[in-house]
């Protein structure tokens, strides 16, 4: 790990329009996916995450594979299918099978740096749960060794 890991958490409302983050920095992203999501939504959500600076995007949970592929699929748009630059490539990775805390720890342990080198400390949680589950990410998050 490079630096303290920030950790951001937003409970996502299933299909509803939401801000990502206000600034634009470099940070990773990971989606607890607990519902199934129309591909218009995932495209949407995707391209906000890329818009807003995600250079690195970890799908858990329901069709995670699914995000995974959108999340690629909207990075290609972004370059119109040419050669993405070196400096909007987004890494995806996807974590069926795992535990929330096997993809917190991946999240704050391994995926510490973009595809360019760049330091990723800010870390968004994306859960579409139906319970708020702030405090038990949060919990999780600070306990990853």
């Amino acid at each position: 790990m490079l630096g303290e890991a920030m950790l951001r958490y937003k409970h996502l409302l299933p299909e509803k329009d939401i801000s990502i983050l206000d600034e634009k920095l470099s940070y990773k992203c990971v989606l607890l996916s607990e519902m199934k999501a129309t591909a218009s939504y995932r495209n949407s959500l995707c391209r906000q995450l890329i818009n807003s600076g995600c250079k690195y995007f970890m799908a858990w949970g329901t069709e995670c594979e699914t995000w995974h592929d959108s999340m690629d699929t909207a990075v290609l748009e972004k370059s119109n299918y040419d050669e993405v630059p070196a400096d909007e490539m987004v890494i995806t990775t996807w974590h069926d099978g795992e535990s929330i805390v096997d993809v917190l720890r991946f999240a704050k342990i391994d995926a510490c740096k973009s595809y360019t080198d760049e330091p990723l400390n800010e870390l968004l949680v994306l859960d579409t749960s139906e319970q708020n589950r702030k405090a038990v990410v949060q919990e999780y998050f600070e306990n990853t060794r």
